[in-house]
């Protein structure tokens, strides 16, 4: 059996960003300017490499949903490591990474302390 369709949900107090990345890096359309200097010559030039991980095709990015529930302070987002997950970076259907994508709750107020965070509907 192939399965083609894979849902990834991260439900704890932390942000998933090492997973949304790799989500992220799975649409071959994002381009990524690296620095490098020519061997032998010195001469330093900047290439435009695929930022792309595809783990079987190129489209992968359309069938991986990544979903991350997550303690989040609106007023000091440094109080809940790694500070990201306020959901200004989750995918729309305009997005290279669509109908799979990113989508980030971020869980603040009362409901962000553990008694609210497992009391959240």
């Amino acid at each position: 059996m192939l399965i083609r369709k894979i849902a990834i949900i991260d439900f704890d107090v932390h942000h998933g960003n090492g997973t949304e990345e790799i989500v992220r890096n799975l649409d071959c359309n994002i381009k990524e300017n690296i620095m490098m200097t020519l061997p032998f010559s010195g001469i330093n030039i900047s290439v435009a490499k695929p930022n792309c991980h595809p783990w079987l095709d190129d489209e992968d990015a359309n069938d991986v949903l990544f979903i991350s529930l997550q303690g989040y302070d609106m007023d000091d987002p440094r109080e809940f490591y790694p500070s990201s997950g306020n959901g200004d970076n989750n995918t729309t259907k305009e997005s290279n990474v669509y109908p799979g994508g990113i989508l980030n709750i971020p869980i603040f107020n009362n409901k962000k302390y553990s008694h609210g965070y497992r009391n959240s509907n």
